[in-house]
């Protein structure tokens, strides 16, 4: 299950934070987790629909009002790398097609 969500497939487990809550470890004292109003964190299934967020790129050559779904968050700099010309070659994932 571990490395069909992205994870390392070498991993003997996978910790899954609750929603909300916040890996402490910079405070030896502090509690392993906690509420949080941090968002944006490691330790989350990529699954819960909170961890869904917007991907938007607009230039020269690119589609205008293009709903490119769901996509992999892991194809973002491979994408904006080939709109630079750069490549990635170590990709695990392809470019998106934004092209028009």
């Amino acid at each position: 299950e571990i490395a069909q969500l992205g994870g390392n497939p070498q991993a003997s487990f996978f910790v899954d934070l609750k929603p909300g809550a916040l890996a402490a470890g910079f405070d030896p004292k502090a509690p392993l987790a906690r509420p949080s109003r941090t968002k944006g964190m490691h330790g989350y299934f990529p699954t819960l629909p909170e961890m869904r967020s917007t991907f938007l790129i607009m230039g020269k050559g690119v589609a205008k009002a293009r709903n490119l779904g769901e996509i992999d968050m892991r194809a973002i700099a491979p994408t904006l790398a080939a709109r630079m010309g750069a490549s990635l070659p170590d990709a695990q994932v392809a470019a998106l097609n934004v092209a028009n």
